[in-house]
């Protein structure tokens, strides 16, 4: 079934049409939508024509939205709950003001969180697929937690652990670019799997603004103190530039207390990648 899109569309009914047949739906060109979409069903196919799906929200309490510390996957502008997903020539934007609420935050030393996620795929999910597209934030824009995740040719963009969660993801030839002093990945990725975030291909840059050696690749991140997690990540013929800290990785604390050091965890770079 094939379905375009129309400026006044609601994507939400769309995306998740009955219909047990495969669902093409076709956007608009370089259109802008401002929802939070939820795709709840399998074997579905966006193609994006390069238009936009953009909201603001957060798991914080600030200005635009009522949530206080809710859970980091409720604030994603996009949510994939489904299998066979095909997304391609989209952007997809959580344009809430991290740096005002970051100031805001530590001038008045309140502990609220600042994750605005942009893309969330839940662990249910499999076989997901972003092809083309631009996905955009600060802190935790891109929450991979799905059992098979693939980006090809993708350009994610964001400060904090910006790339993060438990699935096995693979990044061929994307643009991952920092635009502000911080950690790109923070991978929870569990014990008994032999894979998690591989890279390959890829170019780390960064926006005029972030100093040198201000950004490691990855920290490991034990959601709740889970012992059962051994983050992974791997890197292979990838360029860095400046703004990478020639150290890599760095430690993380859990939420009781624990320091994950990155030694005891899976974190490869191979010889062919080069730092600039």
């Amino acid at each position: 079934m094939i379905i375009k899109a129309t400026s006044d569309s609601d994507l939400n009914a769309l995306f998740n049409t009955d219909t047990k047949e495969e669902l093409v739906v076709e956007l608009p060109a370089a259109l802008t939508y401002r929802q939070k979409v939820r795709i709840n069903r399998d074997n579905v196919t966006i193609i994006g024509n390069g238009s936009k799906i953009i909201y603001n929200d957060c798991n914080g309490n600030y200005e635009n939205t009522v949530r206080y510390n809710t859970a980091t996957a409720d604030s994603a502008v996009l949510t994939v709950n489904g299998s066979t997903i095909l997304i391609r020539d989209l952007i997809v934007e959580n344009d809430f003001d991290y740096e005002k609420a970051k100031a805001e935050r530590d001038e008045n030393s309140r502990k609220m969180g600042l994750q605005a996620v942009s893309v969330y795929i839940s662990p249910s999910s499999d076989e997901v697929v972003f092809d083309c597209c631009r996905l955009i934030g600060h802190q935790d824009t891109l929450f991979a937690d799905g059992v098979h995740n693939l980006f090809v040719e993708c350009t994610i963009e964001g400060s904090v652990d910006f790339i993060f969660g438990r699935a096995n993801a693979d990044f061929h030839n994307c643009n991952i670019v920092s635009n502000g002093e911080g950690i790109v990945c923070a991978p929870s990725t569990k014990a008994d799997s032999d894979m998690g975030f591989s890279f390959m291909d890829c170019t780390f840059t960064a926006t005029e603004d972030v100093p040198e050696s201000s950004v490691y690749l990855a920290r490991p991140w034990h959601p709740w103190g889970d012992e059962g997690v051994n983050s992974f990540m791997f890197v292979s013929g990838c360029k860095l530039g400046k703004h990478i800290n020639l150290k890599l990785w760095t430690n993380m604390m859990d939420s009781r207390g624990k320091n994950h050091l990155p030694e005891e965890n899976r974190f490869i770079i191979d010889e062919e990648s080069v730092l600039s």
